[in-house]
């Protein structure tokens, strides 16, 4: 049986949905496992300079987000309704509409990046250390947009555990090159940039490959078929989603301008480390509600209304706790 299909027990919700949380707190790794190499073996100026850039990142993720929250919904749905057919051909689309648009931003990326930078907040003192970190993980925005497309689509598949392994094997390689590209190879803020990039391609070479050959589920890629409406509905269902990290990107940005006006490098340095944190804390109600949706879409599509409500019932269970042991945790 489809995991999509199984009754609703607490034990097997979170049985579905732990791989996406694991998943999700492996990506705030990303920026962490940078910060921690530049800042011990390149200088708090490079941290700060990690900072200054992650807005512009965040944007990329928000991309991402949208259209893999608002495209899974929808293949999630026609799954549910018996469209397979249907929702292989949405579900290529959006993947090909995300590569596109990793790639315009990958472009606009490298031919801006001296007057984002500046935008951005960058001093003189850390303006080429900005200026490169933007530049090499521009590079890697395409493969940025897949990754998360795909951590949200394996789930629709019915695949969790392979989102998750193939996330965990790129946070892995991050650390190890991280180090490689740091220490032994002098690389400084540069090889930071490249390693996490590496990161991401991992799992978007992942599902590429997957939805490319395996083909006994319900989801693999086959031609797409342009729909526009379908895409414009991805984006302004996911636009509540892109709404938030884009609220990220920004309340990091201000607090940047205002630490480097006040504290210069070492206060933008300090409020990496307090983000942190919040990331960790951010990435675990993420990963919930991204690896529950794909069940609420599917028994919308069913028109199963009793499973539905205990889904709902549960989830507000679940993140009532959460935030509670988040709350004490963080103080």
């Amino acid at each position: 049986m489809n995991s999509l299909e199984r009754a609703i027990t607490p034990g097997h919700l979170l049985r579905f949905t732990l791989p996406t949380v694991v998943m999700l707190i492996f990506n705030s790794f990303y920026t962490m496992v940078d910060g921690a190499f530049v800042s011990n073996f390149v200088g708090t100026g490079a941290l700060s300079a990690v900072n200054i850039v992650y807005p512009a990142l965040n944007l990329v993720f928000a991309v991402g987000i949208m259209l893999a929250t608002g495209g899974s919904a929808i293949v999630g749905r026609q799954l549910g309704e018996g469209r397979h057919r249907e929702a292989r051909e949405n579900f290529s689309l959006v993947v090909a509409a995300g590569t596109v648009l990793g790639v315009l931003i990958a472009v606009g990326g490298v031919l801006f990046a001296s007057p984002l930078v500046r935008m951005l907040g960058a001093s003189d003192a850390i303006y080429a250390d900005c200026y490169d970190y933007l530049i090499y993980m521009s590079v890697f925005a395409p493969f940025a947009v897949l990754q998360m497309l795909f951590q949200y689509l394996f789930v629709t598949a019915g695949k969790p555990q392979l989102g998750l392994v193939s996330t965990v094997a790129g946070g892995v390689a991050n650390i190890v090159l991280d180090y490689v590209f740091i220490v032994p190879m002098h690389m400084g803020i540069r090889g930071a940039a490249v390693a996490t990039g590496i990161g991401f391609t991992i799992p978007a070479l992942t599902g590429l490959v997957y939805f490319s050959v395996c083909r006994s589920g319900n989801l693999y890629f086959t031609r797409p078929v342009w729909r526009g409406p379908i895409l414009l509905e991805s984006c302004t269902n996911g636009s509540s989603e892109m709404v938030t990290n884009l609220s990220i990107a920004v309340t990091t940005f201000l607090f940047n301008v205002e630490m480097m006006r006040w504290l210069g490098e070492d206060g933008v340095a300090a409020i990496t480390i307090v983000f942190y944190a919040d990331f960790l804390f951010v990435a675990v109600f993420l990963g919930y509600t991204s690896g529950v949706a794909p069940l609420f879409s599917y028994s919308y599509g069913a028109e199963d209304h009793d499973r539905l409500r205990k889904l709902f019932r549960l989830s507000m269970l679940f993140i009532g706790v959460g935030s509670a042991a988040a709350l004490i945790a963080s103080l």
